[in-house]
């Protein structure tokens, strides 16, 4: 039997014949070989591409495919330092399908067009090159292989890269299509927070982002371009590392562990301290409609009862408005998160500014008034029921009685400075029907890891994704703090069909939430919660988030060791001081965490609420204010935050820039933060979770099976 050597060798002398213009015979596949030569070749006279490789077996120096594959791709298109750039990916293989490793030497890469570097092999038989041109123009690229034992052992493909309209990838660790393992090169881009996440509308770049890089010890600064991206070449760059990325005014973020070649950061303006609020945030006021059948399809609301009454028969209607939850974690989802500052802090019921309560006869009670909302457009929506004893959810959120019945919503732009008014009309129907609902079983909380007991409070939440827009809530259902409890509870969402929807151009996707969470504390729901979710759900769908392995374990921090909660202030500090790490007890328990998240806040007060007479009482527990998030690989259990590295021009200062230490129900002075740990499980909603591989800043909400955390208030070492 000839060898594959000397079937090539008897090609490549018939090539040079047919070269002089012999005529060798009839050639049946009209592939350029005689059936005389491809008897003699090896090839199949009757297939004029023997080894499928898209070139004819007469034009095609190894017809039979040599020893080798050769696999070609192409990446996403990006703007680059040196215009619209691409990524090409070959991957030469054996006959057997095995990939052939640590030749980079013997892989290179041509164009007919354009700037051609070769990065090497940046994975595990994968080498790569980046193609970039000026202009807007078609490429073609060759890859080829040369077998460095063979001469006759040779491999090319090409393919064709379209550089046109390049775009920013979303923010995480490989993403948008971007691949390979940091190897010697570093890509990060820095995009701007307030166009990521959404499916319409491409990111944009922040230039001159800082970007620092811990490579084993070897620490490399730089800042991102006017295209929004900066590239590092340095033979320390291995995995695993550490890239840190912020700018003067952005919370700073830190990816660490990271194999990736390809980092992505969304930077988010730090949110406005108080002194700032009147020029760099606006207010939203007006009216919602709809309680009393003034608008076609939705049902007059019940109204029994007074608004102090707690029986059976008492049913009050309440309208809740909000602004959609953008770029907050959902295991930051909490009571406090759903009612706002009183409009009267001293009154005696002091009800939330956004908590609408409607008398037919008087539409000024139609009102509600939303301050302090970020520049921008937002998605404000009021979500409309029924409730009682009101008197008693001030007392404790985790005792809202609330039974959804309507829903509406407008998109607003909002002003710094500024008041903008909207009317909300309720169009779409909410109203109980076990027929189009998700049905969920809530039960068998997780434990507090402070009283080894079971967290105590349990929530139901109908959760709405617009998709880049943010977070609505559909149902707040507080039933299993209420005895008897039974299951399931039904949460209804929205027609996706309704018409509300086509005109505001939103593709919802709804998302069942569950919610455990520690005993209120006079008025305030404390931190220490988990959160698990269910993403992608449908009426008719039957959601269990009553076993032991659907809840997240709640982090168990052992340094700085977290202070005595139970009963006590929610001001209360840790008693050791933060000296920059953080330890964590690692999680034994299903389902085990695929990522931490760690986040430096500091902390606002809570308003007053005098209804408790109590001068630690507050509406709702304080605001955390995130100032740097840290992501963690799973087998971490503790972190040291980075240090300020020679030639950053900013850091994260660890310091509450809005101390409050006057008549409000929490204190905090200027060196005293909040640490918070976050557990995550991912992989929900089809998607497999890689850290390394299409991590989306986004998968924490979207892709998220369950979330858990806590966190408390430390003061920083000086």
């Amino acid at each position: 039997m000839r060898t594959v050597l000397q079937n090539i060798a008897i090609c490549l002398s018939f090539f040079m014949m047919l070269s002089c213009g012999r005529t060798l015979g009839p050639d049946d596949d009209n592939d350029g070989l005689s059936n005389r030569q491809e008897e003699r070749c090896g090839t199949d006279p009757k297939n004029p591409d023997t080894d499928k490789d898209g070139i004819p077996d007469g034009a095609d120096s190894t017809p039979l495919g040599g020893s080798l594959l050769l696999f070609v791709g192409g990446g996403p298109v990006y703007k680059g330092a040196q215009g619209l750039c691409s990524d090409v990916f070959a991957r030469p293989q054996t006959s057997e399908n095995k990939p052939i490793s640590g030749e980079a030497q013997f892989v290179s890469f041509r164009a007919d067009k354009g700037i051609v570097e070769y990065l090497g092999e940046t994975g595990t038989g994968v080498y790569q090159a980046k193609v970039c041109s000026s202009v807007q123009q078609d490429i073609v690229v060759v890859a080829r292989y040369d077998n460095p034992s063979d001469i006759f052992d040779a491999v090319e493909r090409s393919i064709l890269l379209s550089l046109q309209e390049g775009s920013m990838p979303q923010p995480g660790l490989n993403t948008s299509g971007l691949s390979g393992k940091v190897k010697g090169f570093l890509r990060v881009f820095a995009l701007d927070g307030d166009t990521t996440g959404y499916k319409t509308i491409k990111p944009r770049p922040f230039k001159d982002a800082l970007v620092v890089v811990n490579a084993h010890g070897n620490i490399l600064v730089s800042h991102t371009s006017e295209d929004g991206v900066v590239e590092f070449k340095d033979p320390s760059l291995y995995p695993p590392i550490d890239v840190t990325v912020g700018a003067k005014g952005f919370r700073f973020v830190s990816y660490l562990g990271v194999e990736a070649q390809n980092v992505a950061i969304p930077m988010m303006p730090l949110d406005p301290l108080p002194s700032e609020r009147e020029t760099k945030t606006g207010t939203v006021e007006g009216r919602v409609i709809g309680f009393f059948g003034e608008v076609e399809g939705i049902e007059r609301f019940p109204q029994k009862g007074s608004i102090l009454g707690c029986d059976e028969s008492t049913e009050i209607p309440i309208a809740i408005v909000k602004a959609a939850l953008r770029n907050v974690p959902l295991s930051s989802i909490s009571m406090g998160d759903i009612l706002e500052d009183p409009l009267d802090p001293t009154s005696m019921l002091p009800v939330p500014a956004n908590l609408v309560i409607p008398y037919e006869q008087d539409e000024n009670t139609w009102h509600f008034l939303l301050r302090d909302v970020p520049e921008g457009v937002h998605l404000v929506f009021a979500l409309a029921g029924t409730t009682k004893c009101l008197p008693q959810a001030m007392k404790n959120p985790y005792a809202l009685y609330f039974t959804p019945r309507a829903f509406g919503m407008e998109r607003v732009e909002v002003v710094g400075g500024k008041t903008t008014s909207v009317e909300i009309k309720l169009e779409i129907d909410l109203r109980p029907d076990p027929a189009q609902s998700v049905k969920v079983y809530l039960g068998n909380l997780p434990d507090d890891p402070d009283t080894g007991k079971p967290l105590p409070n349990g929530l139901a939440f109908g959760v709405v994704d617009t998709g880049g827009e943010g977070y609505l809530f559909v149902t707040v259902d507080t039933s299993f703090n209420h005895k008897p409890f039974e299951n399931p509870i039904f949460v209804r969402f929205p027609d996706p069909k309704n018409p509300v929807f086509k005109r505001l151009g939103i593709d919802p996707l709804y998302m069942a939430v569950g919610l455990a969470g520690r005993e209120a504390y006079l008025g305030a729901d404390p931190p220490g919660i988990s959160t698990p979710v269910r993403p992608g759900v449908s009426p008719g769908d039957i959601v269990h988030l009553d076993s032991k392995d659907v809840w997240c374990a709640v982090p168990q921090i052992l340094h700085p060791a977290p202070p005595k909660r139970q009963d006590m202030p929610l001001d209360t500090l840790s008693p050791e001081e933060f000296e920059g790490r953080i330890e964590w007890k690692p999680t034994e328990s299903e389902p085990k965490p695929d990522l931490y998240v760690a986040r430096i806040n500091y902390l606002l007060p809570a308003p007053k609420n005098p209804l408790l007479g109590d001068p630690h009482a507050s509406v709702g527990g304080p605001e955390s204010h995130c100032l740097w998030e840290i992501f963690l690989p799973p087998q971490r259990s503790s972190v040291e935050l980075p240090a300020k590295p020679e030639g950053a021009d900013v850091w994260p200062v660890l310091k509450n820039p809005a101390p409050s230490m006057g008549d409000t129900p929490q204190k905090y002075d200027e060196n005293t933060i909040e640490i918070e740990l976050n557990a995550y499980t991912l992989g929900a909603h089809n998607k497999p979770f890689d850290y390394n591989q299409d991590f989306e800043y986004y998968d924490l909400n979207v892709h998220a099976l369950c979330v858990s955390q806590d966190s408390f208030p430390v003061r920083v070492k000086e």
